[in-house]
């Protein structure tokens, strides 16, 4: 998605105009003349809102994808944690004591 020279809005800082965007990290350029920086999708939720109606749309689709991929991703990591408890309450297999060398009787001597 190309968001430059798109125009968005900040509860703060106002009305501002897109001035680079590398596909995570936008930078908008505000009325007052100040430069920020924010994550892409994540500030479209509750700092950036796009004039655009299409671009808020496509930013809230990435925002839920993110949001989605996210989850799976904790997901992974809880499976992970229960297979490792699992290993962790198995008992260990008894070890058997090793064998002592036979000894010799005096009729074998």
């Amino acid at each position: 998605m190309d968001l430059l020279h798109e125009t968005v809005r900040h509860r703060r800082f106002g009305s501002g105009t897109v001035t680079s965007f590398d596909g995570r990290v936008l930078v908008v350029s505000f009325e007052t003349g100040e430069d920020r920086s924010f994550s892409y999708p994540s500030a479209f939720g509750p700092f950036l809102t796009a004039e655009n109606e299409a671009v808020q749309a496509e930013a809230e689709r990435a925002i839920l994808l993110q949001m989605a991929q996210d989850a799976s991703k904790v997901e992974r990591v809880q499976q992970d944690i229960e297979a490792l408890r699992a290993t962790a309450k198995k008992k260990p297999a008894p070890r058997r004591a090793p064998r002592k060398p036979a000894i010799a009787s005096k009729a074998q001597i």
